[in-house]
Order: structure tokens, then sequence, then C-alpha cells
């Protein structure tokens, strides 16, 4: 059987955004790069085999085949990469190749108002956005087809589209947000790459963030992917606050004590009710100042039953 040892295994998954890599004898655990289960690091890979196996989700294989599911190569090419020893750094460090199309029906959110668009521009108005933003961020909407009825934010990495939030204005759709099939936005933080402060403040949706716009980035929900931790570790941020809505601040605090872990100053921003769209800019930056790191809330009761997991 081939040696595989002289492979940059652990550069392979830092690659992958995995933080959490242990040597155990001949084999490294990590969290897995397929099922991204956060809680416990279940993947278990063999540095000179090459076999490796996730005992949470069930893939596993051989060498060739761990980099042929991870780069979206053939298998044939996988095997000449396992022989040259090539790490992904210098291969697979590229911007991510866009394929994603705003939706056929998407429509751009300009003045002047019309009769096509008033309903659309009473509820951008409604959740704060001027029309600025709507310009800067190249807000938009639907009036027919699959996202009838919801206002479209596009999210662009460095200039490509990697997903959109598609937002029901009615009230009458089963479920609120629609992100883009296919869409990356986990793998990212909404308006990282626009933010020029100092600090930097995580929110959890793109109307929170677009309250502030010029110092906030945004998760897509309630919990922080490893691949968003990481590009938060990688910045040059001098505190990351977190400022999630009221019903998830036991989430919140889990992430700012993964930030922790990996040497980052992150605080905790209570918020006394709602979230950050329905306080505003200037309630949510007071919030801000009175933020708390995680030592000093390991008493601290969070909304009723709900307390703070140690």
């Amino acid at each position: 059987m081939d040696d595989f040892s002289h492979y940059p295994w652990r550069a392979l998954l830092e690659g992958q955004g995995i933080a959490t890599i242990r040597d155990m004898g001949e084999n490294i655990v990590s969290h897995c790069p397929f099922c991204h289960h956060e809680r416990h690091t279940t993947f278990s890979l063999s540095l000179s085999k090459g076999l490796w196996i996730c005992f949470r989700c069930g893939k596993k294989g051989n060498a060739a085949m761990l980099l042929s599911e991870l780069f979206n190569i053939s298998y044939e090419e996988a095997e000449h990469r396992l022989r040259l020893g090539t790490a992904w750094r210098e291969t697979e460090k590229k911007k991510p190749a866009s394929s994603l199309r705003l939706p056929y029906e998407f429509e751009s959110l300009k003045l002047p108002e019309t009769i096509g668009n008033r309903r659309f521009w009473k509820y951008a108005r409604r959740r704060r956005l001027t029309p600025a933003l709507v310009e800067e961020y190249d807000v938009g909407f639907c009036r027919e087809g699959f996202l009838d009825g919801r206002l479209v934010i596009p999210f662009r990495w460095e200039g490509q589209l990697i997903s959109y939030f598609a937002r029901d204005i009615t009230g009458r759709q089963a479920v609120k947000v629609i992100t883009c099939p296919g869409g990356r936005h986990a793998k990212y933080l909404f308006n990282l790459d626009r933010v020029q402060s100092d600090d930097i403040i995580i929110v959890e949706g793109a109307f929170d963030c677009l309250t502030l716009a010029d110092r906030a980035a945004a998760t897509s929900g309630k919990r922080m992917s490893e691949d968003q931790i990481l590009r938060l570790a990688v910045s040059d941020f001098r505190t990351v606050y977190l400022c999630w809505d009221e019903d998830a601040q036991c989430e919140a605090l889990e992430a700012v004590q993964r930030l922790t872990e990996l040497m980052i100053d992150a605080k905790l921003v209570l918020l006394s009710t709602g979230d950050p769209n329905q306080l505003g800019r200037e309630a949510v930056l007071e919030a801000v100042a009175q933020a708390r790191s995680p030592t000093a809330l390991q008493s601290v009761e969070l909304w009723g039953d709900r307390r703070v997991r140690r």
C-alpha cells in the first residue's frame, strides 16, 4: 500500500476552514469537511494510508477520493496531486468561481417610485434601507415567479455573486427568507469584505447588517459556521462584537467562546429587546459600548430560563 505521509494533510484540512485538528498516533482527527459538525471531531484520517471516515455522516474513502470530493476534480487528477504532494495553497487559493445568477424576475429597486415598485420601497424604508444603501447593495425585488412578493438583497464576495436573500414583504409566506439554491452564504460573512473599521459587529441577518452597514457583517443565521469563524480569525479586526437577536443569545455566546479560543478579542452584546434592525443604529452602538467579555458572562442568565452554557 502506498505511503501518503508526505502529503500535507493538515494544510488540506486547514484550507477547508477547519481549525480543530488533533494528532492521535498515526491519525489526525478533526471536524468533518463534509457534514461540518461543529461540536465534535468526528473525522479521522490515517496520515500514512490516506484512509478516512466521518463517524457522524458516514462518508469514507481513500486519499484520492478525499481530494476528488473536496476539490471537485477527477480521481486521476487527485492521484496525480497525491504523487506530487501538492498542498492546497499552491493550487486552490483562488477566488470562488461564480456560476450563480440572480433570478430572471429580479428587478432593481430604483427611484423614482412607480406603481410596480411602490410597495417594495415602502417595505425597504420600514426596514431602514435608504436610497443610497439600495443603490450600493443593488437591492431589488421580484413581483412574479418563485420569489414573487420578495425584496432581494444580492450577496456578493469580492464582486462575485455567491448567494442572495429574498425577504417576503407580504407577511403571507410560510418562509420569511429564502436563500439562493446552491449559494455559499454559510461559508462567508455578508459585508465582511466592505468593513473598514478596526472593530466589527457580527449580526444575524442582512437587514441587521445594513442598519450598521459600514460597521457590521452578517452570518445568515443563528450559528456561525467554522468557515465564517476562520474568516474572522485571519482578519485584522481589533475586537469582534457578537450582536444577535434577543432569542439567540446562547448561540451568540457559543460563538464568542469559540472566537476566544482562537485568541480573538470577542465580546457579547446584550440587546434588551428585538433585533438590531428594529432598534436602529444609535441604540445598537450604545449596546456595543456596554458589550461584555465571556468571563464576565459566566453567571449571567439570558432571557428567562435559558442560561449561558458553560
